[in-house]
């Protein structure tokens, strides 16, 4: 492994507060949201949904902790945005989802149509899948609930799944972590807009940035509740964390004017974890999701809160993609996906009966169970696909507790 040079120079972008970092302020300044003259929102979609609204000069911000399902973690299928991940699904016109699977650089390609109910399927292209991301889980989500097949927290299927191309499925567990997920976007765009007192109509433009931002479907994002019910526009602007790491390193000018934004922004940041607001419209969020809770009823209890129901939905007119990749900038030789590094994690543990229950755990499907070693099996795992130490899935499913992630080596070697 090499590491970075002793001589070479680090940049550390400013924030706006100690509850504000420079991911917000990069999503800010590269939507221009501080120039507008009406009142919009932005987020950043991720683990931690960072988000805010801008009316009347000032900006709110909120930070809401969506859960790594909107990177396709927590889900059986899931997996990062990669080759051969399933990102979007579209309603085909016999009746089956057809099956939009990103090919070698990324290119959203519909491999199979398949129905969702029973797995049974036609090809479309010879492109398979391997996994589902974030944008993938919003759309199977939108897609259930529109066609009845979801019903919180029920799938309406035989055995309780929804079924893709080449096996991948979707159960109810899966479900219950995508509507967590959910159900926090919407509770946070939801407490912004009851905190600065405004109705659901004054917010005329909703900004998506960062890579789930960048590839979802806004219309079915709006479907599963992580773009406001009521909106005119929206307006996809990409990877701004990228973007702006991107300006720091070529603009020297850069780090100045970052500053200089951050140093002028007005700003009331609003603590969802010591909100009532955030409160309350997450325990109905938990009751939808969780427990089945009816719409009506949800509405019933924002009202004895002492909140606003939730509105019907009202599509927005306009969606405005910016940029048709998170990654806009691939310089002269262009951009190619590395699907094998060649530097793995490898280990041997005495006791280790071979079951391949750490294997069929990971969700990023980074490990393999390889016969022989000094103890009978060796564990070997693709750096490239692993999540690290922010998982361990396959450490805490271990039967007889003898293996241990920290105890791996690194190895350039198949």
């Amino acid at each position: 492994m090499r590491s970075v040079k002793r001589t070479a120079e680090v940049r550390i972008p400013p924030s706006i507060r100690h509850e504000i970092g420079a991911d917000a302020l990069a999503m800010i300044m590269k939507t221009g949201l501080m120039d507008k003259k009406e009142t919009c929102m932005v987020t950043d979609y991720g683990t931690n949904a960072e988000m805010g609204l801008f009316h009347d000069g000032e900006l709110y911000t909120g930070s809401a902790a969506a859960g790594p399902a909107m990177e396709g973690q927590a889900i059986n299928y899931g997996m990062l945005a990669a080759p051969y991940a399933i990102s979007d699904f579209s309603f085909a016109e016999d009746g089956t989802w057809n099956n939009i699977v990103l090919n070698e650089t990324l290119k959203p390609v519909v491999g199979m149509k398949v129905n969702p109910s029973n797995g049974t399927f036609s090809s479309v292209s010879d492109m398979n899948a391997r996994g589902i991301t974030g944008t993938g889980v919003v759309a199977a989500v939108a897609l259930g609930l529109e066609s009845g097949l979801i019903e919180p927290p029920y799938i309406r299927t035989p055995d309780k799944k929804l079924h893709f191309q080449n096996g991948i499925d979707f159960g109810e567990d899966d479900l219950g972590e995508a509507g967590k997920a959910m159900g926090a976007i919407r509770a946070g765009h939801r407490t912004l807009i009851e905190e600065v007192g405004i109705d659901d109509t004054d917010v005329k433009t909703m900004y998506l940035a960062g890579a789930s931002g960048t590839y979802v479907d806004a219309i079915k994002a709006q479907t599963v509740g992580m773009v406001p019910r009521i909106i005119e526009k929206t307006v996809q602007v990409g990877n701004t964390s990228l973007m702006m790491a991107y300006d720091l390193l070529v603009k020297d000018e850069a780090m100045d004017e970052m500053q200089r934004i951050a140093d002028s922004i007005a700003s009331k940041h609003i603590m969802f974890a010591t909100s009532k607001v955030f409160e309350d419209m997450y325990v109905n969020e938990i009751g939808y999701w969780m427990e089945g809770m009816p719409f009506d009823i949800y509405n019933e209890s924002l009202r004895t809160a002492g909140l606003r129901p939730l509105p019907p939905i009202v599509r927005p007119k306009s969606t405005q993609r910016i940029v048709s990749s998170d990654i806009p900038i691939i310089g002269d030789k262009g951009l190619r996906i590395l699907d094998n590094v060649g530097v793995y994690l490898m280990g041997s543990f005495e006791g280790c009966i071979g079951c391949k229950k750490c294997a069929k755990e990971c969700p990023e499907r980074a490990l393999e169970v390889i016969e022989g070693g000094p103890h009978g099996y060796t564990i070997r795992i693709a750096t490239e696909h692993c999540l690290g130490t922010a998982c361990k899935n396959c450490e805490a499913v271990c039967p007889k507790k003898v293996y241990r992630f920290s105890d791996l080596k690194i190895s350039e070697r198949a």
